[in-house]
């Protein structure tokens, strides 16, 4: 197996094709789309892209990204199905740990789905961390959404809402790893993604006030996904939630044309998996981070 940096744009042709058979093979893209939009980018200073080659031909890729503050480094890994031997395993998450510790990295979390390779970073000293839990369920759902007296949904307004949006989008997830540093510049790529929809995103206002919003997409001909759901904190506790994921279900079904609802949801966060699985989502399956100090 030989290992190099990722050659744009000769690899990303080849790295297609590694991520479309891994995702077949195992019903599950390989690297979560922040990664793999960070590759299509090229951009040194949010990920380190590593190739692995086996007789001339691409059998894995690894993502090897820091936070915010540089001191924790994050890995994932896409392995070829025919290749998934644990020396090969282990070398790949050698080479992403020997390149996060180089650039003063102190600490690394990799997220995975496959058990082989679950049991490989387990053997390699790394401790359970988080599960992300990914929900399904069959539209359309069996209630419609009632939302508090004055409270209004419309879509998204491109142009207009992007900074309020950010605002409340980051109070409400303040400290989340993934959802709560967004900025102008991740919003605006996501917006020009092919996927993005403005309809779809649905924004709840009381008056002047955005207190919430659903954000979904279709991500399959039938299937589409609550993307981001969120409540501004002084607006909690008044059932906004509930409503939301209900319109954000509703508008998927009767405007996007899907019979399939999808989400992601940290398994610690108990209130949110109980309130899903009371409107009908039921557990799909679980990805789980590992980490080690280096």
């Amino acid at each position: 197996m030989h290992l190099r940096h990722v050659s744009r744009p000769d690899d990303l042709r080849r790295l297609e094709e590694l991520f479309a058979t891994v995702t077949e093979c195992d019903g599950h893209a390989p690297i979560g789309e922040h990664k793999y939009l960070d590759l299509l980018h090229a951009d040194p200073h949010r990920v380190t892209g590593i190739v692995a080659e086996d007789d001339g031909g691409v059998i894995a890729y690894v993502a090897v990204s820091p936070t915010q503050d540089g001191s924790t480094w994050g890995l994932e890994i896409a392995v070829h199905p025919l290749h998934r031997g644990r020396d090969t395993i282990r070398g790949l998450v050698d080479a992403g740990s020997g390149h996060a510790a180089d650039r003063g990295g102190r600490r690394l979390r990799v997220w995975t789905f496959q058990p082989k390779l679950a049991a490989v970073l387990e053997d390699a000293g790394f401790q359970p961390e988080r599960e992300l839990r990914q929900l399904r369920m069959r539209l359309p759902a069996g209630e419609q959404p009632r939302f508090p007296a004055g409270v209004e949904v419309r879509p998204f307004e491109v142009g207009s809402d992007e900074q309020l949006w950010l605002s409340v989008n980051n109070a409400a997830f303040a400290g989340h790893p993934e959802n709560g540093s967004w900025n102008q510049e991740i919003l605006s790529d996501r917006q020009h993604q092919d996927w993005f929809d403005p309809g779809g995103f649905r924004m709840a206002w009381d008056g002047d006030d955005l207190v919430g919003f659903c954000w979904t997409k279709v991500v399959e001909s039938s299937t589409g996904e609550i993307y981001v759901i969120g409540v501004a904190p002084d607006h909690q506790g008044r059932g906004l939630g509930r409503a939301l994921i209900l319109e954000g279900l509703r508008h998927m079904h009767d405007e996007a044309g899907v019979d399939r609802a999808m989400l992601y949801v940290d398994a610690g966060n108990e209130k949110a998996v109980a309130a899903y699985e009371r409107i009908g989502f039921r557990l799909d399956h679980v990805d789980r981070s590992f980490v080690r100090d280096l």
